[in-house]
């Protein structure tokens, strides 16, 4: 199955998420401010390993696994996720910068997740305050409240 960008964005606007998890993590006598990027389709299992194998193969990388699910009138689903820094910053956002996401609260979500990439890659995030900031854009960015996902970028970060 070849896939064109505009497929692509379609699949993405209905059934993909741009996610941030920013946090502190212990390791040994360190604690380090960590942030996870998370680029991901769910679909259902009936025909969503045919097509999130061709996104995976589209992008050239991710992974796609099976995401059972034993709740009552739930179906098994499939899922393509990209969580590789290196990934995200040279595949996936060079992507959606060239071919942005349709729906206005996508495109937002995306903005936002543009947002904190580049304060990880200015390391701002290791920078007093930095984690907390990006934790604030985080949670405006997954809030279902439309009118905090339409707030306002901060001007100035650092």
């Amino acid at each position: 199955m070849q896939l064109e960008p505009s497929y692509v964005v379609g699949i993405i606007d209905g059934e993909g998420y741009f996610s941030i998890h920013a946090g502190h993590r212990k390791q040994k006598n360190w604690l380090l401010n960590e942030v996870k990027f998370t680029f991901g389709v769910k679909l259902c299992a009936d025909d969503g390993v045919i097509v999130l194998d061709a996104i995976q193969k589209f992008f050239n990388c991710g992974s796609v696994y099976l995401r059972k699910d034993s709740r009552e009138n739930f179906r098994d689903c499939y899922e393509f996720q990209v969580k590789s820094h290196r990934d995200i910053f040279n595949i996936i956002i060079p992507f959606f910068r060239k071919y942005p996401p349709r729906f206005p609260s996508k495109r937002k979500t995306f903005e936002q997740f543009c947002f904190i990439a580049k304060m990880v890659q200015r390391r701002e995030h290791i920078q007093s305050g930095g984690i907390e900031k990006i934790q604030q854009i985080a949670s405006a960015m997954h809030w279902k409240n439309p009118q905090r996902l339409h707030a306002k970028l901060p001007l100035k970060t650092g």
